[in-house]
């Protein structure tokens, strides 16, 4: 709609640009369009639906409950609110904010996996309905998580699942790049190749750089089993001393975003941003990141 309308040349000040602009975001398509925007780039994968908790229809199981306590217990992590519906009847039901319990996320607690992106959106939902600055998504102190997430991240459980959540002092999480999403997504090789990945997508995506052309496929295969040094060797080095220093930065965080026991690496940004410098936490990359002009 607003392109047809600037052809017809009727967006045509600054004024009605910014209408135009404040129409759609209020949309719930700009909700959509946003997260996508954001796990595309920094490479978020989005194999569950972005409406997690939707509704799917099904039918009524027989006799699923006798009070609320077991249906707190069946599908735990999956909502604020339980209730057994029809208790004393053969077709009772376990209810879930007010939604069957067993229509959403198949009918289970929601996985880590499926946890860890809810998480993100709903983090980046709030954002966006609160107008705040683009360096919320790395400053953020707080997030959305429920009792799965937080035993994940070892941190004290919510209150309440998917409300707004000050992490505590020293719980190493702070904005999207300390979520599991991210680091799930950009993890999954064990330690040390988890280096590369996750260094890769920040030199690329984040800091806008060009990675050197790599050598072809047989020609990677032979050295690796030549090189014990990526960095030293003068054709890995050319793209591994860029993006490894950067991954070293993400040493704490395991495969799914978990936490190792101690940081064993400590890393630095060595781009052409105007956050160079060596750092010892992704909190305090992230810190340089929402305060970069770059």
């Amino acid at each position: 709609e607003a392109l047809i309308a600037d052809v017809n040349g009727i967006i045509n000040t600054p004024s009605k640009i910014i209408r135009q602009a404040e129409r759609l975001a209020a949309q719930k398509q700009h909700q959509d369009v946003v997260w996508k925007f954001v796990a595309e780039w920094l490479n978020i994968q989005t194999t569950v639906p972005s409406e997690t908790m939707a509704l799917v229809p099904a039918p009524l199981v027989g006799d699923q409950c006798n009070y609320t306590g077991q249906c707190k217990t069946k599908f735990a992590g999956l909502a604020q609110s339980y209730d057994c519906a029809n208790s004393a009847s053969a077709n009772s039901v376990c209810m879930c904010d007010g939604a069957r319990c067993d229509s959403l996320s198949g009918g289970a607690a929601l996985s880590l996996a499926d946890a860890a992106q809810l998480e993100t959106r709903k983090f980046i939902d709030y954002i966006v309905d609160n107008n705040l600055p683009f360096s919320e998504l790395f400053n953020a102190n707080y997030s959305f998580i429920n009792k799965t997430l937080a035993a994940h991240y070892k941190v004290p459980a919510p209150a309440a699942d998917w409300e707004l959540y000050t992490f505590p002092a020293g719980a190493n999480r702070q904005g999207i790049l300390t979520h599991a999403s991210f680091l799930s997504s950009n993890g999954n090789h064990g330690r040390d190749l988890n280096t590369i990945f996750r260094g890769k997508v920040l030199y690329e995506r984040l800091f806008c750089e060009k990675m050197p052309i790599p050598p072809n496929a047989n020609e990677l295969f032979e050295l690796n089993d030549q090189i014990a040094d990526r960095t030293v060797d003068p054709i890995c080095g050319a793209c591994h001393n860029k993006v490894d220093p950067i991954g070293r930065i993400f040493d704490l965080y395991d495969d799914n975003g978990g936490l190792y026991e101690s940081q064993e690496l400590f890393g630095e940004v060595t781009a052409s941003a105007d956050i160079s410098n060596t750092y010892d936490s992704v909190a305090e990359l992230s810190s340089a990141i929402a305060g970069s002009e770059s």
